[in-house]
């Protein structure tokens, strides 16, 4: 039975007049099967391409090879990761001056010339902690939150990202808090606490900008020195480079907790590298030189076994002499 498009709407209309949804085998036929459909390709789970660090036009960033490696990563495109512990954040290792500048940080990491005043932060959930380059130089490059005793400051993230507030941050809290009276000592992450924030009373001492250095000193109760620092420009490219170079006591603070780095590996993006200062020799025991010395067996028989024996010995002996005598007694 051939069903011409005049019939089929006129019959389709009559069905949905009746309100019956049911299918009529006489006046419909047999239905048609639907075509099938196109297998969809899975997408490719090769998210991470690692790029030598020669093949990227970065200019001055390019000596972070030496700390790290680069990756592309959709959708910032070239990013630095940094070899360091599951542990590590960026903006805890070092410490806070006022200058001319403002606030700044001093990082005591040797890529910290380039990652703490340029670019931007987030957290990868494969790489962890990586770095988006950016060329506008900035003496911090952190969002700051104030708020009671407490001051917070965190990386500043790429546009589209955003990090919850540090009262409500999870395990991967890109958030330093400290109180105002550590806030200007040198290496000021052993001072970091939990933030604790009270509803109704905090939000009337919240601000989103950096504390004012007046209450510094008031809380300090002293005057806050200036440090004198003074850039070091390098043009490279079409780019122009700064390096923040210090008066001689903050420098030897930089090189009293300078950390420890090892040359990048060869491990997959997965899997973090462990860098830090060596593990400390085991101590030696006291009163040891230091050189092992193995102990003589001792195969000497007991001084009991000693004393049978030259106990036997002895009557052996006399058992001897008396016989010896009776050999020499006449009939």
């Amino acid at each position: 039975m051939k069903i011409t498009p005049i019939v089929f709407a006129i019959s389709m209309s009559a069905l949905a007049l009746a309100g019956c949804g049911g299918y009529d085998r006489e006046l419909l036929g047999d239905p048609q099967p639907e075509p099938a459909q196109e297998a969809v390709e899975a997408p490719s789970e090769a998210f991470y391409t690692q790029v030598p660090p020669e093949s990227l036009d970065v200019g001055m960033f390019s000596e972070l090879k030496f700390y790290g490696s680069w990756f592309y990563l959709d959708p910032f495109g070239w990013v630095w990761r940094p070899i360091v512990t599951s542990e590590w954040a960026p903006f805890v290792y070092g410490h806070w001056v006022w200058t001319s500048y403002g606030w700044m940080w001093i990082s005591y990491e040797p890529f910290g010339w380039a990652t703490s005043h340029y670019g931007y932060w987030t957290n990868d959930f494969t790489l962890g902690w990586v770095w988006i380059p950016d060329y506008q130089w900035s003496p911090c490059q952190v969002d700051w939150i104030v708020y009671d005793d407490y001051i917070c400051w965190s990386p500043v993230p790429p546009q589209g990202v955003r990090f919850k507030d540090p009262w409500e941050a999870d395990r991967y809290n890109p958030w330093v808090t400290v109180r105002w009276k550590n806030f200007v000592e040198p290496e000021v992450a052993h001072y970091q606490e939990p933030a604790k924030f009270k509803a109704g009373y905090s939000d009337r001492t919240l601000r989103r900008t950096a504390p004012d250095s007046r209450d510094i000193e008031r809380v300090r109760g002293k005057t806050l020195s200036m440090v004198d620092v003074s850039l070091e420009r390098t043009v490279v490219g079409e780019h122009e480079f700064a390096r923040v170079a210090l008066p001689p006591d903050q420098q030897q603070i930089v090189e009293q907790h300078r950390t420890q780095y090892k040359s990048p590996s060869s491990s997959p993006p997965a899997v973090k590298d462990s860098v830090g200062p060596p593990a400390p020799a085991p101590e030696k025991p006291k009163g040891s030189s230091g050189t092992k010395t193995e102990k003589k067996k001792d195969t000497s028989k007991p001084k009991a076994y000693k004393a049978q024996a030259k106990e036997d010995k002895s009557k052996e002996k006399d058992a001897t002499d008396e016989s010896k005598a009776k050999e020499k007694k006449p009939d």
